[in-house]
Parts: structure tokens; C-alpha cells; sequence
């Protein structure tokens, strides 16, 4: 369906989204020790690229597990967990930064290479 007729038919029903949650898509995934789950909204998956998504983890995984071993605390387990809500945290927040740095570029008139 185009999406102006969408958009046009969501305007009539004067609703900002009709999708049921039998409507979402369901996976099942294994996951492994050091695996790191993102959900985020069509606001980051729109901007960035799994492969930018996915080196901002690593970066932050070889940061942090750096800094733990210069001070020689919190090494608990695999050098590649996130072990502390905190951590967690701040990798959402330079997920966001970089979906955020994106649209700030387009905005000002460079083009900006996006999934979407």
C-alpha cells in the first residue's frame, strides 16, 4: 500500500497506529554468553546500519573491559559482558547519540547514507 493512502487512511481513523500485537513479527533467537540485545524504535533502525550498530557495541565492549583491567575491578566473567545497569545505560545512550548525529547531518543539507 502507497504510503500517503496509509498515512490518509490513519488520519480518517484519527489513530496513530492500528497495528495489533498479533500484527508484530515474533523470532526466536539463541542467545550466547556476551550477546547484546537492542530494541529500539524505527528512530535508531531507521538512521543507523546493523554493522553501525553493531560497532558502536564493540567499541564500547573493548572500552569498558579496558578500563576494568587498568583498575583491575569488576572483571567478572568474559571480558565482553556488560555486567552493570549503568553500562548498559550509557551503550543506549551512544546508540541514540549516533542515530541523533545522522538526522542533525541530513538536517543541514549533507547526505547522509541511511537503511531507511
Amino acid at each position: 500500500m502507497h504510503l500517503r493512502k496509509m498515512l490518509r487512511q490513519d488520519k480518517e481513523k484519527k489513530a496513530v497506529c492500528n497495528d495489533k500485537p498479533a500484527d508484530a513479527d515474533k523470532y526466536d533467537v539463541k542467545l550466547e554468553l556476551g550477546d547484546v540485545v537492542v530494541t529500539a524504535t524505527d528512530g535508531v533502525f531507521d538512521n543507523l546500519f546493523n554493522r553501525e550498530i553493531l560497532d558502536i557495541i564493540e567499541g564500547f565492549k573493548r572500552e569498558r573491559y579496558a578500563l576494568k583491567k587498568q583498575f583491575r575491578c569488576g572483571l567478572r566473567g568474559p571480558p565482553c559482558l556488560l555486567s552493570e545497569p549503568e553500562e548498559a545505560k550509557e551503550l543506549a545512550r551512544r546508540i541514540c547519540r549516533a542515530s541523533r548525529a545522522k538526522v542533525d547531518q541530513g538536517e543541514t543539507g549533507k547526505r547522509v547514507e541511511t537503511p531507511y
